[in-house]
């Protein structure tokens, strides 16, 4: 598969989104080599407007409380405690094929619990592996881990660092299909981290000790084709519980 170099679109959406377009090497392949980050630096982020929480969104807030307590009492988090932020949906699509796309909000937590209904679409019948996930503790420098539910049936865990893509863990959460939809639920405590598909667990992965330990939370568009819109992310239902310290 060949290297393709890092690069980055930023912008600012309306009241709480900056997004920032890395491309890179997808999972699977040999990891390319180093290369030095060329991220465009950031700008001041709009602050966040006062939330009302309507009977929807409690509802979704309790139906999230009650996944967090129940990973507290199976041991995975240390507590429940915390506070909850309701998402604003996302749509995103991505047409460049070994890349993806990458959003990030204002919240950078280091231990949490995520929760949302993620539907995907693929402009081919026949795509490389792409698909809808997260990005999180982003770094200034561009770092992060990605996390995304893959048309191949697969959970996919990676890390950028330094502009060089690799993968971490995949495990398979379901058959392979170019649009779908799934109930995706990430847990992370420390450097491991829990993911529940359609309230499954699917797989725990380990990440790195000593870096990556806090940052910068968004979503994240994985492109596996040129054809058409690419692929097509919808994101709805998100909320985000941020474990107290």
């Amino acid at each position: 598969m060949k290297n393709r170099p890092l690069a980055c679109v930023c912008l600012i959406l309306p009241l709480v989104l900056l997004a920032c377009a890395a491309g890179t090497q997808l999972p699977g392949a040999t990891p390319a080599p180093s290369q030095t980050s060329n991220l465009t630096p950031r700008p001041s982020l709009t602050p966040l407007p006062t939330w009302t929480l309507d009977q929807e969104a409690t509802r979704q807030a309790g139906e999230l409380q009650a996944v967090v307590q129940a990973l507290a009492d199976q041991g995975f988090l240390a507590s429940s405690a915390g506070r909850y932020h309701p998402l604003q949906d996302y749509s995103q699509d991505w047409a460049k094929i070994e890349w993806y796309w990458w959003t990030t909000t204002v919240f950078s937590p280091a231990d949490f619990v995520f929760r949302g209904t993620f539907a995907w679409q693929s402009g081919s019948r026949t795509p490389d592996p792409s698909g809808c996930g997260l990005v999180f503790h982003v770094q200034p420098g561009g770092d992060h881990y990605l996390v995304f539910l893959s048309t191949s049936g697969e959970l996919v865990l990676g890390a950028s660092l330094a502009g060089s893509y690799q993968t971490i863990g995949q495990a398979v959460y379901g058959p392979a299909s170019p649009d779908g939809q799934a109930d995706f639920v990430l847990a992370v405590s420390g450097h491991s981290f829990r993911v529940l598909v359609d309230g499954q667990p699917v797989a725990t992965f380990t990440g790195y000790t000593g870096k990556l330990e806090e940052g910068g939370f968004g979503f994240a568009v994985v492109s596996g084709t040129n054809a058409g819109f690419g692929t097509r992310c919808q994101l709805t239902g998100m909320g985000l519980w941020q474990i107290r310290p």
